[in-house]
């Protein structure tokens, strides 16, 4: 009765192992259960779906920040999607300096505005820790609600802060990327319409279907120790 019930979970680690190799080299996980050309053809596949679109919308195709949905479908490819992830970070690496002088005076602004936000709300901060202080050491009902007038107007005064320190780090964000795409456009690397959809539906639809292999990974892996279980039984 013993090997029946270690089968399943042999199984199971099986389709895990094999889920975990698929995804990191596409059709690694096919060959681990013992399928070595439909591995082979898989990687064969997603590689070529994946680098068509790399070639045909450069390093900026996986574009992490501004298309995250994309980006997500493109890390299903593996070993391809992090590669080319490290060849965009790499790229914007160089860019950073140039992309630093596009928002030098406007980008500093904003950094010295949020940089003055958090040092007001660090010091309203303070103020209510002190006043919490008093309010329990207050002598009479009357400075205890001076007190807790004063603790209400500072979190006020903190709820603001941080609404302007939202919206202020918003604009940073809109100014770097207005100012990436303007750098990457004068570098020539910028992806254009309709080469930038069709680029990223190639490197996006390569990771769906390797998804659809990891899938068919571990069901090969659940239904072969199924097969093997009711032969045994038989038997």
């Amino acid at each position: 009765m013993e090997p029946k019930t270690t089968k399943p979970l042999a199984a199971s680690v099986r389709a895990v192992i094999g889920l975990a190799l698929a995804w990191v080299v596409p059709g690694a996980g096919h060959a681990f259960i013992g399928r070595p050309w439909r591995g082979v053809i898989i990687f064969l596949a997603i590689a070529a779906i994946f680098w068509a679109g790399i070639a045909m919308g450069g390093v900026m195709t996986l574009d992490h920040e501004g298309q995250k949905w994309w980006f997500a479908a493109q890390m299903l490819t593996g070993v391809h999607g992090l590669v080319g992830w490290q060849r965009e970070t790499q790229q914007i690496e160089k860019l950073k300096p140039l992309i630093a002088k596009e928002m030098a005076h406007e980008g500093a602004s904003l950094q010295r505005r949020i940089q003055e936000l958090r040092t007001r709300q660090a010091e309203y901060n303070r103020q209510v820790a002190q006043f919490r202080l008093n309010s329990q050491n207050a002598d009479s009902a009357e400075d205890q609600r001076m007190y807790q007038d004063e603790i209400a107007k500072r979190l006020e005064a903190i709820s603001n802060i941080e609404s302007d320190a939202i919206s202020a780090n918003r604009q940073l964000y809109s100014l770097q990327s207005a100012n990436t795409a303007k750098v990457l456009a004068k570098e020539k690397i910028a992806l254009v319409a309709p080469m930038a959809t069709l680029a990223r539906a190639y490197a996006g639809v390569a990771g769906l279907l390797n998804l659809m292999c990891m899938f068919d990974v571990v069901m090969l892996s659940l239904i072969g120790a199924v097969a093997i279980k009711t032969e045994d039984d038989k038997k």
